[in-house]
């Protein structure tokens, strides 16, 4: 995928040598690259620059450059990000605990891997609790059950 250096961007690099390859890659002519590096023992803590039509900056955790333009060009619009829920049943948290897999009118499966948990689209929770309530689910396991993600796996979308 082609970075669109026409807007304000984040591209993960796997390191500083890489995101310095970038950066050079998008000055100027005859424009140098400006960098503040700062180590934490041998680790590389942060680095960032200042150059004529950007700031820039290395997050080193995620290994990721975010460049931002100061030369007055138009930010990028926010994507707008999907809303799924997975249904949360039993254990300490919804990350750890048992999740619904799958759920007909009949029956339901658990799984504890969060990947394979059951997405539910906002206007399908009360259909799920529903159906839910009528197999036997104490009313307070439901009243909280519905954890908020951004992110469904295919195959995972519950459909009525």
């Amino acid at each position: 995928m082609a970075i669109d250096l026409t807007k304000d961007f984040t591209k993960s690099v796997g390191s500083l040598r890489k995101a310095g390859i970038l950066i050079r890659s998008i000055l100027g002519e005859n424009e140098n690259l400006t960098q503040t590096a700062g180590m934490r023992g041998r680790t590389i803590a942060y680095a960032h620059g200042t150059q004529k039509n950007f700031e820039w900056s290395y997050n080193p955790t995620y290994k990721t450059v975010s460049v931002t333009y100061t030369d007055g060009r138009e930010k990028p619009e926010p994507k707008e990000k999907p809303e799924f829920y997975f249904v949360w049943i039993e254990g300490l948290t919804p990350e750890r605990g048992e999740k619904i897999k799958s759920l007909t009118s009949n029956d339901h499966n658990y799984t504890l891997k969060l990947t394979e948990a059951m997405r539910v689209k906002p206007e399908h929770k009360e259909t799920v609790k529903d159906i839910l309530k009528k197999q036997g689910v104490a009313s307070w396991a439901l009243e909280n059950c519905m954890i908020k993600t951004h992110y469904a796996p295919k195959g995972t979308i519950f459909k009525p």
